[in-house]
């Protein structure tokens, strides 16, 4: 990017104009000529000074379209540098916290053997926070649940992960006796221990509990899917989660001694789905991890879902 672009990127993200001109080594009054010849440029307002330093539509705009540029600039020089046959480079996916257990080690595992030298990152997230880093360019593409539509982004689903309740056996055999789905009413005095943040798993749940009048004992928050379990089995708590972290080879849900069980009455599903850029030009080294993935998680429905 040009020299007036990464002064105005630099004001844009610090909102301020010395510590802009300190973020890229410039002085207030350099940063500032940068801002006017832009908005020279460009015939336009792109910044206003009072009451405060923001951002007009047309500063916000431009903003947007500089993240994109950034990222195609980064997928150019991955792409030279890749050209011939994609073993050097860099991935960035993303993938939801409930699933980066289940799905990361066979993708990776596969890859790595196949491309060394490729440098690989990623992130942990909800689906929607993942979306906004995809679209700011921070990722190349992401393993979400039920992402939501959204311009130049394609959704390529995979599989439906349907939802289900995990209580220590000893519970289960005790009021359920050997059955694999239950009324939830039967456990709805236990406690239950619920992700931190909302998720899809979450607001399936949550809207077939308000749909059928059942209240419950939500006394424990955490994200973290195995601690969920652990705290389960010490607690003669109850968890929700999906079949694909419940039954993967290697969960703890088993080793937690927890029976999963199907939830009478909840017969939707969540889907898992690849998100992708449709305005990216991808190195090979991403096309070929894109590819990977999307076999890995075949693989894994065919002998899971």
């Amino acid at each position: 990017m040009t020299n007036g672009e990464n002064a105005f990127m630099a004001l844009a993200e610090e909102l301020n104009f010395t510590r802009a001109a300190e973020k890229i080594y410039m002085s207030q009054q350099g940063l500032s000529d940068h801002i006017k010849r832009l908005e020279k440029e460009y015939d336009t307002v792109l910044v206003a000074r009072k009451p405060e330093v923001a951002l007009t539509a047309s500063g916000q705009e431009l903003y947007n379209m500089l993240r994109a540029k950034q990222a195609m600039e980064r997928d150019i020089h991955r792409m030279i540098a890749g050209i011939d046959n994609g073993d050097v480079g860099e991935v960035n996916i993303g993938i939801t916290t409930s699933r980066v257990r289940v799905f990361t080690s066979d993708i990776v595992e596969k890859y790595h053997k196949e491309h060394p030298h490729v440098r690989i990152r990623i992130v942990s997230e909800l689906t929607f926070i993942l979306q906004e880093m995809l679209e700011e360019g921070d990722l190349d593409f992401i393993i979400g649940v039920d992402p939501m539509p959204q311009k130049d982004m394609r959704v390529e689903y995979v599989f439906d992960d349907p939802v289900y309740m995990a209580i220590p056996e000893d519970i289960a055999r005790e009021r359920s006796g050997s059955a694999s789905s239950t009324d939830i009413r039967l456990y709805q005095d236990l406690p239950f221990v619920r992700d931190l943040h909302e998720s899809s798993t979450g607001n399936m749940i949550d809207a077939f509990l308000a749909q059928n009048k059942i209240y419950l004992n939500n006394i424990i928050s955490i994200n973290d899917h195995n601690e969920q379990a652990a705290l389960c089995k010490r607690l003669g708590a109850a968890m929700f989660c999906s079949k694909s972290f419940a039954f993967f080879d290697g969960g703890d849900i088993m080793r937690k001694g927890l029976r999963v069980m199907g939830i009478e009455g909840l017969n939707e599903s969540v889907k898992v789905c690849l998100v992708m850029s449709e305005k990216r030009v991808y190195p090979k080294c991403v096309e070929d991890f894109i590819e990977v993935t999307r076999e890995s998680l075949h693989r894994f429905a065919d002998r899971h879902i």
